[in-house]
């Protein structure tokens, strides 16, 4: 019959992971005790027993939440409710590791051994990173009590055999009452060879080896005994079931370990466990389940067979820890504030970002709906700011703990920079709650700091004047005992910052971060990879009125009436980040250096601009813009050298969207590059858009760039112009095909016009290196970027690529090579489009003659040039000239292309255009109709040859006076071609202007001035102030004010238009011609009669 106790009877805690452990557990119980009632917050659940003189407390983990923090969990309530406990076992099943030297085999049992480097259990998933890329393994349990080690000596002194048949029989008495517990029996043990992977089976046989290949299991001797066999040594655990033979032998020939599982590491600085464990698999691939039930059980035997070697003691005599932990009534969870840096007195905005932390911390708790469930688990809620280094991460926590320190009992800060500084935090920490918990407990006498370090799990860490211990060896017991802390019942008001988590290599965050307890953790890194565990936000820049705020405040410039488009146009270059923003504000207060000139400085001196700080009052710890990314770039680098690479390419390319396509469209280049981007996104070096596209912060964009020396320099540099000259030759940037995309063009315009601004003051150092390599495809790159250029009517950025490309192919090629001579040929085309047409027939000239000399006459590269000649000829108002020469290009073309071939097509469009400027409008229109239907079918309604041709077919209408048609056709033009060039582009221009000139000559002046103004202000910025297209807009202008009457106005533009044009074009074109004309009609001024 069962006494009735209460819970100071309890002196020995049995602690069991899975169902069928504590079933073992309760076999071996000579008496079975009522159920107690325990405190309000123990969720753990217990059964009472005896064994001899023992009075037993088992307890068990929740249903599948197995693993260490669990296990420290029930033996931390465990210990907090039965105060009198002497000393604990967690017993169990485990995965043996078998070896030449340790014959382990199924049904075993390994207890663990203290050695002089642990208490017998090692936690092999936790430690650090050695040269050499070693890793040293820092987790290890404390050793058990001198009272269970004293029963361990006595058991392996009794005789091994009788011990072990004693333990079977008893597990056979067991079975013949529970055939759960039977003995599978030894034709069933196999061990494999650990580098053979299990194959499953079929059916009801998936868990089992039956298709397994048995020439791969290792043959072992007959043992002369049929018992299980005891093995005294190291126990490694860790979080993950070990499921790998081979790794599984590594670890145990570097540790030693005899046997893997997953708790006992939990139990670090958790008082003094001894682990039993029965052996139920090898830790590899064909592990089932067929043995636990029998393990479990021997294992149970054995533990109960080492109780029964241990005196019961009287409650006088319980030893001095429960006596101490006795002594404090109550352990404190208020902690006051405290941080490790000051509060920052220029921090600004974020008002969004600290809302959301303190909403998602201040919500309904996880747990609300299972408080009365008794395995529910309560995890603490993780934040995670994550973003570039020098967005605020860490100003932002400091801010949000200063704000809301009171709503919190403690607030504590851990640096993760290293585990140097985690270790230091940790012991901070603990030093904080060993100093209030004495406070409270002893307020007027010495406290009893003994007694502290019992009741907080870390006995004989603090010395008599209350300083923990810094010994490296204590931090793993400090760390435990302060999870253990976190995660008391009513402990739950509590904020961990976890700061600069940003080696996820070397620093495993989850082994310094608990995961159960009821407080909040915020995490700040550059590494955006918590999404899994945590709320994560990746951070921004600063709003814009913040930023300026931020700058004028650093600078004292807050009332010195500076513009604030200065200050915008300033944060806007920086990106709106806070740690440039602070640069640039206290390099401006230091130096006086006027706002406005600011970025002139910083765009030719980054580097100076970006690593000067104050030397008192910095609030960003030792980082500045300069340093602050090269321990993420060095990380990349040694991981992956073309990530690296990548990274110092995209510094020349436009920051704000970038394709990885660029780095090549095979799928295996497209798996490469994503990787590389991915590696680069983790550490926060790029921002990841959407899939396939990526974009850099413009200072790590300035930052990248301005690193490197001239070799890294130039390599980049080289790489930028290879990836931008292959894209730019790419099917759907060419205009000559079918597949052009308007917006790929511009989207690598857009890139190149970063490389032109960021390589121009290199390019002649460049350029040199490259002659000399003779490099021949560089310069097709040069050719090609040119050619982009070109087609978006920047003429001068085009022409000094060409001019490079040509340089190089001449030396390279010859001058008379096909590639030369293409290169010759574009450079005419720019100088027509310039304007300047004697310089283009000078340049078609040469690249004719060389042309017919190397490809034929009728070669097509060579026909192409003909028709160009005839461009120009046209243009000047030589249409004689340029018919002969169309005639025989279109001969040539058809002959060679075929009638619908683009170029063909384009020969077709050209003499419509002939006919239109001579006044044959229905011989041009006839022309034009053909060039229409062809480039459709050919190249599609939207494609700038279709566009160019309606809107020619609109000049002709007008100039017919159908102005109702013409203007249909002219809105067709214009809408195409804002939508594939942009809105200042000289095609589109050339479609504005001519709308105005239908307003113009229907009399509705104010919207022909509005429509002249805007084609004039786009040409003068595209095309330069004399251009004849800008010219012939001025005169347009000047057309307008002379048809209101305002004659004055007229003259000025008139003459401006005349000026231009005689040295553009001479006097005896014909649109000087019409110029002249014009200011004939002006009567009575006298200006005119110098013109005659």
């Amino acid at each position: 019959m069962t006494t009735k106790l209460n819970r100071d009877d309890y002196s020995i805690g049995w602690l069991c992971a899975i169902p069928i452990e504590l079933e073992a557990a309760r076999k071996v119980l000579d008496e079975v005790h009522p159920k107690l009632s325990v405190p309000q917050g123990d969720e753990n659940c217990y059964e009472f027993g005896r064994i001899g003189e023992h009075n037993v407390v088992i307890s068990w983990l929740p249903q599948a939440s197995y693993g260490l923090t669990n296990a420290a969990i029930v033996a931390t309530r465990m210990n907090t409710t039965f105060t009198r406990m002497r000393f604990g076992l967690m017993v169990g099943v485990g995965g043996g590791a078998p070896s030449s030297t340790n014959d382990i085999r199924l049904g075993d049992v390994v207890i663990s051994q203290p050695t002089n480097r642990s208490g017998g259990v090692i936690q092999y998933d936790f430690g650090k990173a050695t040269e050499g890329g070693g890793f040293q393994i820092t987790g290890f349990l404390n050793a058990p009590s001198p009272t269970l080690l004293s029963a361990v000596s006595a058991i392996t002194a009794m005789d091994e055999v009788e011990l072990g048949r004693k333990i079977s029989d008893t597990a056979y008495e067991i079975e013949e009452k529970d055939g759960r517990f039977f003995y599978p029996g030894k034709d069933t043990d196999k061990l494999f060879h650990a580098s053979y992977l299990h194959v499953p089976g079929n059916g009801r046989q998936v868990d089992t080896c039956s298709a397994c290949d048995t020439s791969n299991i290792i043959d072992r001797p007959e043992r002369p005994h049929d018992h299980p066999y005891l093995h005294y040594g190291i126990i490694a655990s860790a979080n993950q079931v070990m499921k790998d033979g081979a790794r599984r032998d590594k670890i145990s020939t570097e540790t030693g370990a005899l046997c893997f599982e997953m708790e006992a590491a939990g139990l670090m600085g958790n008082y003094k466990y001894l682990v039993v464990r029965g052996i139920c698999d090898y830790s590899d691939g064909h592990k089932n389940k067929r043995w636990q039930p029998y393990a479990a059980l021997v294992a149970a035997i054995y533990a109960k067979e080492l109780l029964l070697q241990i005196p019961a003691a009287s409650k006088d005599e319980i030893e001095d820890d429960s006596i101490n932990r006795e002594k404090i009534n109550e352990i404190n969870f208020v902690i006051p504030f405290n941080m490790p840096f000051p509060r920052n007195g220029n921090f600004v905005g974020r008002a969004e970002e600290l809302r959301q932390v303190y909403k998602y911390f201040s919500g309904p708790n996880f747990t609300e709906s299972s408080i009365h469930k008794p395995y529910s688990v309560v995890t603490p809620r993780i934040y995670a700011l994550t973003g570039t280094g020098g967005m605020g991460k860490t100003q932002i926590a400091l801010e949000y703990a200063y704000r809301h320190h009171r709503d919190y009992t403690a607030v504590f800060w851990v640096s993760t920079a290293n585990e140097g500084t985690i270790h230091t935090s940790f012991i901070d920490i603990m030093q904080r709650i060993v100093k209030e918990q004495a406070k409270i407990t002893w307020p007027e006498s010495p406290p009893d700091y003994q007694a502290i370090g019992s009741k907080l799990g870390i006995p004989g860490l603090i010395d008599e004047k209350g300083t923990v211990s810094a010994n490296l060896e204590a931090v793993n017991n400090i760390r435990s005992a302060l999870f253990s802390w976190l995660q008391l019942p009513g402990n739950n008001r509590w904020l961990l910052i976890i700061d600069n988590a940003d080696d996820l290599e070397t620093v495993n965050i989850q082994e310094y971060s608990p995961n159960q307890g009821s407080g909040a953790i915020l995490i700040t890194s550059r590494r955006p990879e918590f999404s899994q565990s945590a709320k994560q936000v990746d951070l921004d820049g600063l709003d814009s009125k913040s930023a300026v705020a931020l700058l004028l405040n650093l600078a004292h410039l807050t009332d010195s009436g500076v513009p604030e488009n200065e200050a915008v146009t300033l944060v806007e270059k920086l990106g709106f980040m806070p740690l440039a923003i602070s640069h640039a504000g206290c390099y401006i207060h230091e130096t006086k250096l006027p706002l406005r000139d600011y970025l002139s400085y910083y765009n030719e001196a980054f580097m100076a601009l970006q690593s000067r700080k104050p030397g008192f009052g910095w609030n960003y710890r030792n980082d500045t813009a300069a340093t602050t990314w090269e321990i993420s770039f060095s990380s990349v680098k040694e991981k992956d050298k073309e990530a690296a690479l990548l990274l110092l390419v995209c510094s020349y390319l436009n920051p704000q969207e970038i394709f990885d396509n660029l780095w090549g469209d095979r799928v295996l280049e497209k798996v490469e590059t994503q990787k590389r981007i991915l590696l680069l996104a983790s550490y926060s070096l790029v921002k990841i858009i959407k899939f396939g596209v990526f974009s850099v912060h413009p200072v790590v964009h300035s930052w990248a760039r301005e690193r490197s020396d001239r070799s890294e320099r130039f390599k980049a540099i080289k790489y930028a112009v290879t990836i931008l000259g292959k894209a730019s030759n790419r099917e759907n940037v060419s205009r000559e095909n079918k597949d052009w995309e308007a917006w790929e063009e511009r989207r690598v315009a857009s890139h190149l016009e970063y490389l032109h601004q960021h390589l121009k003051p290199l390019f002649s150092t460049f350029l040199q290196e490259e002659r000399e390599s003779e490099n021949e495809m560089i310069f097709e790159h040069m050719h090609n970027i040119a050619l982009v250029f070109s087609k978006q009517g920047k003429y001068d950025e085009a022409m000094q690529w060409y001019e490079r490309a040509l340089a190089g192919r001449e030396k390279a090629l010859g001058k008379d090579h096909p590639s030369t001579l293409s290169t010759v040929h574009n450079i005419a085309a720019v100088f027509d489009n310039q304007g300047k047409y004697d310089e283009a027939i000078q340049w078609y000239e040469r690249a004719l003659a060389s042309r017919e000399k190397a490809l034929g006459k009728d070669h097509p590269s060579t026909l192409d040039t003909v028709n160009n000649i005839a461009l120009v000829f046209s243009k000047q108002g030589k249409y004689d000239e340029a018919m002969q020469r169309y005639e025989r290009a279109l001969a040539g073309r058809e002959k060679a292309l075929g009638k619908d071939h683009p170029s063909t097509l384009d020969t077709v469009n050209n003499i419509a255009l002939v006919f239109s400027r001579q006044g044959k409008y229905d011989e041009a229109m006839q022309w034009y109709e053909r060039a229409l239907a062809g480039y459709e079918k050919a190249l599609g309604k939207d494609h700038p040859s279709t566009l160019s041709t309606v809107n020619n077919i609109a000049l002709v209408f007008s100039n017919q006076g159908k102005y109702d048609e013409a203007m249909q056709w002219y809105e067709r033009a214009l809408a195409g071609k804002e939508k594939a060039f942009s809105k200042d582009h000289p095609s589109t221009l050339s479609t504005v202007n001519n709308i105005a000139l239908v307003f113009s000559n229907q009399g509705k002046y104010d919207e022909a001035m509005q429509w002249c103004e805007r084609a004039l202000a786009g040409r003068e910025k595209a095309l330069g102030k004399d251009h004849p297209s800008t010219l012939s807009t001025v005169h347009n202008i000047a057309a307008v004010f002379d048809n209101q009457g305002k004659y004055d106005e007229a003259m000025q533009w008139y003459e401006r238009a005349l000026a231009g044009k005689e040295k553009a074009l001479g006097k005896d074109h014909l649109s000087t011609l019409s110029t002249i004309d014009c200011l004939r009609t002006l009567n009575n001024n006298p200006k005119i009669s110098k013109w005659f």
